[in-house]
């Protein structure tokens, strides 16, 4: 038999799944539910009173049996990441002349490609500020190689080095200066013992 449920604005229960609703037992008003993902049955953990034999899957519709096959069927692009200007989100118009079927593009398409890529690549740093960014995230891809600084701390250092830009406070100072002074606070920050000494080595 299926009761019926009421909707409960309270926050989620650690058995009900992330982003699914809750909902109060029609018998003993109970709101600790039991999904049972392979029936698509919403259960009172109480008294067994099924609440809903709809629920909805909202996993993916692939399986997976190992780590491998997970990654490799995973249909989302890579982590952001705030060492790059653009934090890794990036659109880049290949410069191969041919279509999706691999045919070779005529001379009409070849040339409106060209200058589509070109105003991709303006754009990109269209401003002073991404500008700035731009030079200031290669050099502390440099300068974090060449200290061998973990990726936690240049992450942390890019956030730095992005709040200060955005309160202009690089205005008047060198962009490896402030990228020194930024992989030096980010380093306290995680506890890791860098002397600013090292750090002013690599900018000189």
């Amino acid at each position: 038999m299926i009761g019926l449920a009421s909707r409960h604005s309270k926050t989620q229960k650690k058995r009900e799944p992330k982003g699914s609703a809750s909902y109060i037992c029609s018998a003993c008003s109970c709101v600790d539910v039991y999904i049972d993902h392979a029936r698509g049955e919403v259960i009172c953990s109480s008294c067994g009173l099924v609440l809903s034999d709809r629920s909805i899957d909202m996993g993916p519709e692939w399986r997976a049996f190992t780590a491998d096959e997970q990654n490799a069927r995973q249909r989302v692009g890579g982590p952001t990441d705030w060492s790059k200007f653009d934090q890794g989100l990036t659109t880049t118009i290949g410069r191969q002349n041919v279509d999706a079927s691999g045919r070779k593009l005529t001379s009409t398409r070849r040339a409106e490609i060209h200058r589509l890529r070109k105003w991709q690549i303006r754009t990109k740093v269209h401003s002073s500020d991404k500008r700035n960014l731009a030079v200031a995230m290669t050099e502390l891809h440099r300068i974090s190689s060449q200290l061998s600084i973990p990726y936690s701390i240049r992450e942390t250092s890019a956030v730095i080095y992005r709040k200060a830009l955005r309160k202009r406070l690089t205005r008047g100072r060198t962009i490896l200066g402030m990228i020194a002074a930024s992989l030096y606070l980010a380093c306290r920050v995680h506890q890791v013992p860098r002397p600013l000494e090292e750090i002013v080595e690599q900018i000189h």
